[in-house]
């Protein structure tokens, strides 16, 4: 998941005060992993 803008600034403050995220989007099988595409919200949960 790639952040800009305003998202990006959110999930650093997330990061730095241990706040949970939540994050809407499409879960996408990539190789061995998963890859969250279209991004559709992303906000601090308070």
């Amino acid at each position: 998941m790639e952040l800009f803008d305003r998202d990006y600034v959110v999930a650093i403050r997330a990061y730095q005060e241990r706040l949970p995220v939540l994050c809407g989007g499409d879960l996408v099988k990539e190789n061995n992993g998963f890859v969250l595409k279209n991004v559709c919200s992303f906000e601090v949960d308070k």
